[in-house]
């Protein structure tokens, strides 16, 4: 059996316009092969707690890998990167998590071992893995510090959203200039794309397959296209048959718009894009010196900008986990962000969510804010789906370690089950295992005798649906992504029974002669220590609780599961 997961919520590059026909958190499309019923289970808690400090240096790897599920992204690339990166004597611990279209690693190293020399290792390791073509590069760097200096920059208001992200945009291209600067990250902001739509009779009348016009595509883009992204997409060759040229801009549409953002911010004056930026250890950025007349020059009149650092003693950075589908805590984070501005002793505030299940909030009170704790988390955790994850009461720091699972994920109701023992032990405020279990989602089954005897592989299955869904992205022109999608994206998971996939011979099947569609619940990411599956828990000691007993009684707790 061979499955595919797709989140006809999300089919479209342009989601702002996607329909809601459907009441499914569903992802987006994936493959993985199914192991087999009743996986063996054997539970073992980590030794070290995930707070421990490493002497050593560390390197986050990033891989953006679009339309792929969480099992997809686990087989494709992060078992081959922790085969790579396992042959590095220097490291010490592998830690990995694949999630719907992307995948993160984090490689600690032995004392002693200079970063420079981590940073050409990890590199060095992973020019031997073998990725998904459509994969993005492996993106390799240092994480932050302890010493470093985390700041957010705010922007809101302004006339023209566009002016106002193209702004942004040369704010944070200026910022990853800076020597003292490690990482700079846009939040809440929409990507601008090249969306490029082919029209399926014009493939039919050219006999041309997705998987050759994917290819040349891709292809010519990894070639000499340069300048202005739509003329030179429009002038790409895609076939020549005797005297006839058959171009890009004869088989699709081109055209320049924007992608939905999959995170979203808000501030005291209403909707806000931030840019989170990183400084090193006494970086003398103009930044945190608060030289910001340059960076204003790149706005556009009426925009406006608060710079928080989020280290300031008065700042408190509070961590939210909100088991809720994406979009519905993008909906709901405009209600979560005025319940947080008006608490009493809350002065400034900002407040963020993102794709992963993990929100935050930036508060600065004029009380401290130990005081204000009880209030937010009364707040708080009467919002549907939140648990809290980091109190605003320093004296509580959130616990957390890994149980290990052996082959395959732990199903939901076993982390559920260890989830309410934990909660019961004295000592503990709040549980949370993470990740936790997707919502129903579509499942696309391909039936792999129908689909080999008729010369279709399940991985052909799936890249096609992709492409006539939520469309695929097939690399960069001008610095703009470029999306590459079958005709207009498909509104209801019925539509899918309508996809014809294309074989070898050029014959074309329609998807429900190879595949049946059903509702399923994979997990929203995979997390992997040393090359096995985990399932992370953090607690939140009460009041006063001795921490050490409250982790030393969860251990005994994971141990009696054996």
């Amino acid at each position: 059996m061979f499955v595919m997961y797709r989140n006809i919520n999300d089919l479209s590059p342009q989601r702002g316009r996607r329909s809601r026909a459907l009441p499914w958190n569903l992802l987006a499309v994936g493959l993985c092969l199914v192991a087999g019923i009743g996986v063996a289970l054997v539970v073992l808690l980590s030794p070290q707690p995930a707070e421990t400090v490493v002497a050593g240096p560390g390197v986050t790897i990033r891989v953006r890998w679009e339309s792929a599920s969480p099992e997809e992204v686990e087989q494709r690339i992060s078992v081959p990167v922790e085969e790579c990166l396992s042959r590095i004597a220097e490291a010490v611990a592998i830690r990995t998590e694949a999630r719907v279209g992307g995948f993160t690693a984090e490689v600690e190293f032995a004392s002693g071992t200079e970063e420079t020399a981590a940073l050409n290792l990890v590199r060095d390791a992973l020019a031997g893995a073998n990725l998904p073509e459509d994969a993005n590069r492996p993106e390799v760097e240092i994480p932050a510090r302890p010493g470093d200096r985390t700041v957010l920059l705010s922007f809101s208001g302004g006339e023209n959203e566009r002016e106002l992200l193209r702004g942004v945009r040369a704010v944070r291209d200026r910022l990853s200039r800076d020597p003292g600067v490690r990482r700079v990250e846009i939040i809440g902001a929409p990507r601008e794309i090249v969306l490029v739509q082919a029209d399926e009779s014009s493939l039919a009348r050219f006999d041309l397959s997705p998987d050759a016009l994917l290819k040349t595509v891709r292809g010519g883009i990894a070639g000499s296209l340069h300048g202005d992204p739509g003329e030179a997409l429009r002038q790409l060759v895609i076939l020549e048959r005797g005297e006839t040229t058959v171009y890009l801009r004869d088989i699709a549409r081109i055209t320049m718009t924007w992608d939905e953002p999959t995170s979203a911010a808000r501030d005291e004056a209403g909707p806000a894009v931030l840019i989170r930026v990183v400084c090193g250890a006494g970086a003398g950025t103009p930044l945190l010196r608060g030289e910001v007349a340059g960076l204003r020059k790149a706005l556009p009149p009426g925009v406006q900008v608060q710079i928080r650092p989020v280290d300031e003693r008065d700042d408190h950075l509070l961590f939210l986990h909100w088991r809720a589908p994406p979009e519905d805590r993008l909906h709901a984070l405009p209600g979560l962000a005025r319940r947080l501005a008006e608490t009493d002793g809350v002065t400034r505030m900002i407040a963020w969510t993102s794709p992963a299940e993990e929100s935050r909030a930036l508060l600065r009170t004029d009380v401290p804010v130990g005081d204000i704790a009880p209030v937010l988390v009364e707040l708080l955790t009467r919002l549907p789906g939140i648990v809290l994850l980091s109190s605003p009461d320093p004296a509580r720091k959130t616990l957390t370690f890994d149980v290990h699972l052996e082959d395959g994920q732990a199903p939901a109701g076993m982390a559920e089950d260890l989830r309410n023992q934990l909660r019961s032990l004295d000592g503990v405020e709040f549980v949370s295992p993470g990740p936790a279990p997707a919502a129903t989602e579509v499942r696309v089954v391909v039936d792999q005798e129908r689909a080999a005897a008729m010369g279709i592989t399940p991985a052909a299955v799936a890249g096609q649906v992709a492409f006539f869904t939520g469309g695929m992205e097939v690399g960069i022109v001008g610095g703009l992504p470029v999306v590459l999608r079958g005709g207009e994206s498909l509104r209801d998971a019925d539509d899918l029974d309508g996809i014809r996939i294309w074989s070898p011979s050029g014959r074309q099947v329609p998807l429900k002669a190879l595949a049946t569609v059903e509702l399923a619940a994979p997990p929203a990411a995979i997390r992997r220590v040393s090359g096995r599956r985990v399932v992370t828990f953090s607690l939140v000691p009460s009041v006063g609780a001795d921490r050490e007993m409250v982790l030393a009684n969860a251990r005994e707790a994971v141990r009696k599961r054996k």
